[in-house]
């Protein structure tokens, strides 16, 4: 058995290689253009899914007051971590220490960023 470099310098491998990926179903490809991005996969869109629960309008409200429907996914794993009723006092605490420090020497500059470094260190 030959060492890597001298099949890769001597170019053995030009014919031998096999296509594994056979139903192209690879969408790790890079250069693919039809490869959707992450943020896409997780925001919301109102073609493939209208939410109509209580949990899920409170997430869109959530998203929406933000204007981050593209972390929807985020803020529907917040209102199902805490439940409606938290989440929901949790969002309005978030408003009122936004809207207590808008004046101040140090304001809120990035609001959902706040809301999720608020969330991940742990609500009480």
């Amino acid at each position: 058995m030959d060492h890597i470099s001298s099949v890769i310098k001597g170019n053995k491998l030009a014919n031998n290689v096999i296509n594994v990926n056979v139903n192209n179903s690879s969408t790790n490809v890079i250069g693919d253009n039809n490869v959707t991005s992450r943020v896409e996969k997780y925001a919301l869109d109102r073609g493939s899914f209208t939410p109509n629960t209580p949990k899920t309008k409170l997430a869109e409200d959530i998203a929406a007051h933000f204007d981050d429907t593209k972390n929807y996914a985020f803020y529907l794993h917040v209102v199902n971590r805490l439940g409606e009723s938290r989440a929901y006092s949790f969002f309005r605490s978030i408003q009122d220490e936004i809207k207590e420090k808008s004046g101040t020497r140090y304001p809120i500059v990035s609001p959902k960023k706040y809301f999720a470094w608020r969330f991940k260190r742990g609500y009480r």
